[in-house]
């Protein structure tokens, strides 16, 4: 039996079952993913080893896509919170007196 590998971290040959595997954990949940070829020729090992390697490109750009987008949120969030505190009256922002406009120059 041949053993196969790859190159890119998460993707692996599976001895017993005969197929590429892709594997991706995020927030302590792991996430697989099969890829079995047609037969075992070195061809459709090897087509079934490039699809396993995009599948797994993609699912990380999934979740750093997502990652992103919810670290967006919860700043945006945090943000809007720290701006509402600012405005309510009786915060030292609200007792702030304008400053006075300078005069204009002739």
């Amino acid at each position: 039996e041949a053993i196969y590998q790859s190159g890119v971290p998460g993707v692996g040959w599976h001895i017993s079952s005969r197929c590429w595997q892709v594997q991706l954990q995020v927030n302590a949940k792991r996430h697989y993913k099969v890829f079995k070829p047609k037969d075992q020729a070195p061809a459709e090992v090897e087509r079934a080893r490039l699809l396993s390697e995009a599948a797994r490109r993609d699912l990380q750009h999934e979740v750093s896509k997502y990652k992103l987008e919810k670290q967006s949120t919860q700043y945006s969030e945090c943000h809007k919170m720290c701006c509402l505190n600012h405005l309510k009256p009786g915060s030292a922002q609200a007792k702030r007196k304008p400053k006075a406009k300078a005069k204009a120059r002739r």
